[in-house]
């Protein structure tokens, strides 16, 4: 075989290779408000500069509805990335705690414990594939896809361990070509967040729903069998750790089994001695001024209002007991103030009619 003929062959292969790999980017986990910007906020993480975050906040929706970074950074000089997956189930805590340590040396790891409250039977493909699907291809994306299938076996789900989807993306998603695939899923093959990873990309974040108060029962309940498992896994997982880690409760309009399983998660996390800050307490409704008539959207989230609240006493908590301004650790200016500013846009934009009515 001549050597031209060989060069076109090789040509040809890699021009099929690199093909092959756009067609999977593109035929992938959908991006924008209907999928809950899953993709948008970890392409936002990966596009950070190497060490420049102090701190990592991981959880469910509890964390980007609830943490306004770029306020944050404006109030305290921190730089805290809510990296928040809607619906999370716990066994993917500890893949994403390995992700983070690839690129960010972080002082402090902070974790939402509400994800310990639900078990096997919430997890669901679509849920599932916010994180797995996301993730770049190494060793950690495929431990999350062998835990999150262990952990699927426990309860009753739609998860199936043996599609091939979940390692050839575009073996489910090829369908997007007849429906929600638009110009800018071709060219912004990696969407990201402007918002510092606050969730002002949903509409109701600027909306106000009245609430009841939150159940305050102190009994406990135990918790499925999934989840004590997995929180015990996280716990040891954290002793291995060179940074701190911080636990919270986020406050939330919670049911009388989330309020026992949430003191049961407490007690567990308190014996191992490690730190939980419990907003769900009378104590810090009153610190943070918070108004259940006026500063949910709905019974698990706070509104912008909240979030403000919710943000300025936990960064001076974490300003007194952690020091992250002066941590800083090689911090980006130009990317928090420019979320900043497109945050300040965006409430001048969408958040008028919230703020004026909450001044009535």
């Amino acid at each position: 075989m001549k050597k031209r003929e060989i060069k076109k062959g090789v040509v040809f292969l890699l021009c099929v290779i690199l093909v092959f790999i756009y067609i999977n980017i593109i035929f992938s986990f959908p991006s924008g408000e209907a999928a809950d910007g899953a993709k948008e906020k970890w392409n936002t993480f990966y596009a950070m500069e190497e060490d420049t975050l102090d701190a990592v906040y991981l959880g469910t929706s509890s964390v980007d509805r609830y943490w306004i970074s770029p306020q944050a950074w404006k109030e305290t000089g921190m730089a805290v990335y809510p990296f928040a997956i809607s619906s999370i189930s716990s066994v993917f805590l500890q893949p994403m705690m390995e992700e983070v340590l690839k690129t960010q040396d972080v002082q402090l790891f902070i974790i939402d414990i509400r994800t310990f409250t639900n078990d096997a039977d919430d997890i669901t493909d679509t849920r599932m594939r916010r994180v797995t699907d996301n993730m770049k291809w190494s060793s950690t994306k495929l431990e999350a896809l062998e835990e999150g299938f262990e952990y699927a076996s426990y309860g009753s789900n739609d998860i199936d361990s043996d599609d091939l989807s979940w390692y050839i993306p575009f073996l489910k998603y090829h369908q997007r070509w007849n429906a929600d695939l638009n110009l800018d899923d071709l060219i912004s093959i990696y969407p990201t967040t402007d918002y510092g990873g606050y969730a002002a990309y949903q509409p109701k974040v600027f909306t106000s729903v009245p609430q009841k108060n939150p159940n305050m029962s102190t009994k406990k309940m135990d918790l499925e069998e999934e989840s004590a498992l997995e929180l015990a896994e996280l716990l040891e997982y954290c002793d291995t750790l060179d940074c701190q880690v911080l636990f919270v409760d986020a406050p939330y309009v919670m049911t009388k089994e989330q309020r026992e399983k949430s003191n049961t998660i407490a007690s567990v996390i308190k014996d191992a001695g490690y730190p939980l800050l419990e907003f769900n307490t009378e104590e810090y409704y009153e610190k943070l001024d918070l108004d259940f008539s006026r500063d949910y959207y709905d019974k698990r989230h706070v509104n912008y209002l909240g979030a403000v609240k919710y943000t300025r006493v936990f960064s001076r908590y974490l300003e007194k007991n952690y020091n992250l301004e002066e941590y800083q650790n090689a911090e980006d200016p130009d990317y928090w103030s420019t979320a900043y500013d497109k945050l300040t846009d965006k409430i001048r934009e969408s958040g008028q009619e919230l703020l004026s009515a909450s001044r009535k």
